[in-house]
């Protein structure tokens, strides 16, 4: 095994007179060996050579081009020329250090051999982020050491540091651990005109085929190799915290960063030796030189670096970018998979929070509509993957629809770490979180689905994992009071905080909906412009009281008009008054109001001013405010019974008794909908005081 210690690169050469061979002269000579680094014995390299024919030239001990040029005749004369010129110009090649032309001919799998052959070619590189999302987070600091020199930027001198790197990264290979993954095309993403390197080795698939699996730490330990008792507790996860409180003004926290990057950089170079001698034991020991932090510490470069840091330090999104939610209360909740286990419970009245622990599915309720909530958001999914019916394995769409809906693989794409809403763990999760929304909905309580961690990854806050009080100190800095009360608060209770945040974004506007239209929405907060939102006006009252006519006279005034018996009928075939209605009440009852507010809500999407005319359940007033947030107006309509009466008895397309329709089911809930209206209309009066109230209504909703 090589040692770990400095040493300078061994530099193999070879005599003139050995790269002039001429295989047509035939004649013998005597060549002297070359030294067996990894590259030299790579075969593949040589043209018409592959995996097959260099097991063969094994066989007749044939293992590096210096063999082949030593002694071409024992070759199959078909191909002897061809490799022998090849051998001759690899040998050329290797000579100038050309890292290109090994790249374009060496196996992908076998290209750990170039910078463990040409170590004055290798940059060893490692990148520090605020998270694992290219999209949402940043790099914080780039370290790389080529030779005995280490440099590290950090974002606080990006200029100076980047130009260096760049510098570096045109005429070189990149070994990097995972690098294939992560860090080089977080650096392409969020830093494009950083140049791409000559060729990449990513460690940690060379070591897999060396036999290690699993993380750089966990590999470090099984070959023995120690960290510095400085940086040997710190790992990936606290790394973004480390960057917070430097950002925030504790400079020994962005040492500590830059110490364990570099002990990232160093150890890469023992690992890649370890791998060589692991995979080729025949080839010569790779020794890398080492760097040491301390020197580049007192450089000036490492003067340049370690330095106060100077730009923001809040929130993508605070306070002063959500006035909508001054006005408005937002219960979280951080639900968990069981009532054995305590729930998250956060309200946040304006921007005043209180959080509290809280058990069963009763308790949770009861609070959460005590604090009359203008929106829920709930940390759990809220439905299911298209065409799964339950939460458990056994449904028969199982192999078909699968345990992942589209927002979990849109997160995924994002680099945003979820969990999948039906894989076994998450099941009582999910199937709680739909009965909770479920609840709350039919009490006219709207509610969204969100994740704090897409949130908090998002808003440039650390998750929980990273750093609890972190987190604490950025929702303070969002702009959250009644955090300093001296009560200790679990990370539940973060979180569910975190997702009442979410709903206050979404009701100011500044919201993304992730998902489709069969699945529902997870909703994520953005820092771009206000979402722009239809205005719905939706009318609730009792039958004959005058909804229609209000309906009618909006859509004069320039609303889109829409009704659910369209959809009913359209479902029947039939517009029969009493068909319609008894069909209604068979859908609520079997759970398809949301699927029935869906198609009634496809027929209105792009139209900018809506009125819902007959809205019968709170879950579809629920269902509107969902849609178009704080641009729901809801509207009841009041007439009393022997008014209503009087109307009725002048229709004439029913055949049923007032009382029949007054009694029935659809019209039992609607006395509901009364307080949950924006206003209540008084509709006894004339004509003429139904159309003031429209214009009035169609010059407040634009």
């Amino acid at each position: 095994m090589a040692n770990y210690k400095s040493a300078e690169p061994a530099v193999q050469s070879w005599s003139q007179e050995q790269l002039n061979f001429d295989v047509d002269e035939g004649r013998s000579r005597t060549y002297h060996r070359a030294p067996g680094s990894p590259l030299v014995r790579s075969l593949e390299v040589l043209d018409g050579v592959g995996p097959k024919t260099a097991r063969e030239l094994h066989g007749h001990d044939i293992t590096t081009w210096t063999d082949v040029v030593d002694d071409p005749f024992s070759l199959p004369r078909g191909m002897r020329a061809r490799v022998t010129s090849s051998a001759h110009r690899a040998i050329e090649a290797f000579e100038r250090e050309d890292v290109s032309y090994f790249v374009a001919r060496v196996p992908p799998p076998e290209r750990w051999r170039i910078p463990a052959s040409m170590p004055r070619r290798a940059l060893f590189l490692d990148i520090e982020t605020t998270g694992l999302s290219r999209v949402y987070h940043d790099v914080t600091v780039i370290g790389w050491s080529r030779d005995d020199r280490f440099e590290v930027t950090a974002a606080e001198n990006w200029r100076e540091g980047l130009d260096l790197l760049a510098a570096e990264l045109g005429d070189s290979v990149v070994v990097s651990f995972n690098g294939a993954h992560f860090d080089l095309p977080f650096l392409r993403h969020k830093i494009p005109r950083l140049p791409e390197p000559l060729g990449h080795v990513d460690l940690r698939h060379v070591l897999a085929r060396a036999g290690y699996s699993g993380g750089l730490k966990r590999i470090e330990a099984a070959v023995g190799l120690a960290r510095d008792d400085r940086v040997a507790r710190l790992n990936g996860a606290v790394a973004p915290g480390l960057w917070f409180w430097y950002q925030r003004g504790d400079l020994a926290a962005l040492e500590s960063l830059l110490r364990y990057n570099h002990a990232d950089v160093e150890n890469m170079k023992f690992l890649l030796e370890h791998a060589a001698w692991t995979l080729d034991p025949g080839a010569e020991p790779v020794e890398f030189s080492r760097s040491s932090f301390e020197s580049w510490r007192e450089s000036r470069s490492g003067r340049a670096v370690v330095r106060a840091f100077t730009g923001s330090t809040s929130p993508r999104l605070t306070r002063n970018d959500l006035p909508a939610a001054e006005g408005v209360t937002v219960v979280g909740i951080d639900l968990t998979g069981s009532e054995s286990k305590p729930t998250g419970w956060a309200v946040l009245d304006g921007f005043s929070a209180r959080t509290r622990m809280i058990g069963s599915d009763r308790d949770i309720l009861e609070a959460t509509v005590a604090a009359k909530p203008t929106l829920v958001s709930i940390d759990a999914p809220l439905s299911l993957p298209f065409g799964r019916t339950s939460v458990t394995d056994d449904d028969p769409a199982f192999a078909e629809a699968g345990i992942v809906r589209t927002a979990e693989r849109v997160l995924w794409a994002r680099g945003v770490k979820t969990y999948p809403a039906l894989i076994r763990s998450m099941q009582q999760l999910t199937a709680r979180g739909i009965r909770l929304a479920t609840d709350l909905r039919k009490l006219g309580i709207p509610v969204i689905e969100s994740f704090p961690g897409a949130m908090q990854d998002i808003l440039g806050m650390p998750r929980k994992g990273v750093s609890l009080s972190a987190l604490a100190q950025c929702l303070s800095e969002y702009g959250l009071t009644g955090l300093s009360d001296g009560q200790s608060r679990t990370h539940d209770e973060i979180d569910a905080l975190s997702s009442a945040i979410v709903g206050q974004a979404f009701w100011e506007g500044k919201y993304e909906g992730v998902g489709d239209d069969r699945e529902g929405y997870l909703i994520v907060p953005t820092t771009d412009s206000v979402r722009p939102r239809a205005s719905v006006v939706t009318i609730a009252g009792h039958f004959a009281a005058g909804k229609s006519t209000l309906a009618e006279l909006l859509e004069v005034r320039g609303f889109r008009r829409v009704r659910y018996s369209e959809v009913i009928a359209e479902l029947l075939g039939t517009s029969d008054r009493l068909a319609l209605r008894v069909e209604g009440e068979r859908l609520h009852a079997s759970g398809r109001q949301t699927w029935l507010s869906h198609e009634v809500l496809a027929r209105v999407r792009e139209a900018d001013r809506v009125v819902v005319d007959g809205v019968r359940y709170p879950e579809d007033s629920a269902f509107w405010t969902e849609q178009a947030g704080p641009a729901h107006f809801k509207v009841f309509v009041e007439a009393d019974a022997a008014v209503r009466r009087s109307r009725y008895s002048e229709r004439a397309d029913t055949a049923e008794r007032f009382d029949e329709v007054d009694n029935s089911i659809s019209e039992r809930e609607v006395d509901a909908l009364r307080g949950l209206a924006s206003i209540v209309f008084d509709n006894t009066g004339p004509m003429n005081a139904v159309e003031a109230f429209a214009d009035k209504l169609a010059k407040e909703r634009p």
